[in-house]
């Protein structure tokens, strides 16, 4: 569903906050797009902006991730389609970490870590008595690469709304200096992301 308040597609934005990422070095704005539907609205995109303007409109699935990293929500799915394996997994926990490495200045990387509890859901396998190491790896592949995907995006369109800047800031010491380092490096900076997933049962009926 995209609709209701619910919705892991329902991007929120206080004013005070985006009048505050207007001006913060390291965090840019976002909004979410409100769309008229028949008798109700639709709000499954999230525009992204630098200081001044827009610069794109993510589309939904992205806006979902987008949703997921930004607010750190819980209580949504992830879809695995690979192979001859295809499962829902109902998240109820997500979190994450993450450090710059800058031991070779010549490829700075981010690490990020990403923790995942979840119960799979609408599955076309039987998962008792299964795999569930392999079930697992692969949804875990998967979702790294939703992820690298949405953090790729907004690095190729030059804005910074998870405020990964303003973490490099808060962990440097020598304030104009490393935003200006921050701003060379950004737009080369390798996405390093390693999710475990802990699968905490079928959601099925044996």
């Amino acid at each position: 569903m995209k609709e209701g308040t619910e919705s892991s597609f329902i991007v929120t934005e206080f004013l005070f906050d985006y009048h505050r990422r207007l001006s913060e070095k390291g965090l840019d704005p976002y909004l979410p797009v409100i769309r008229p539907l028949k008798e109700t609205y639709l709000i499954d995109r999230v525009a992204v902006f630098d200081k001044e303007k827009i610069k794109a409109i993510l589309n939904p699935e992205e806006t979902r991730i987008f949703n997921e990293l930004s607010k750190k929500i819980r209580n949504f799915d992830i879809e695995t389609k690979k192979e001859n394996v295809q499962f829902a997994l109902n998240v109820t926990y997500f979190g994450y970490s993450y450090q710059f490495d800058e031991r070779n200045p010549s490829s700075p990387k981010l690490m990020m870590d990403v923790r995942i509890r979840g119960i799979t859901e609408e599955s076309k396998q039987t998962f008792y008595n299964s795999q569930w190491d392999r079930y697992k790896e692969v949804a875990e592949t998967e979702a790294a690469k939703r992820y690298r995907h949405v953090l790729e995006k907004l690095q190729s369109l030059g804005v910074d709304p998870i405020g990964f800047g303003l973490r490099y800031r808060a962990t440097h010491y020598h304030g104009d200096e490393d935003w200006e380092k921050w701003k060379a490096i950004y737009p080369r900076l390798e996405w390093n992301i390693k999710v475990n997933i802990d699968l905490i049962g079928s959601g099925g009926i044996k």
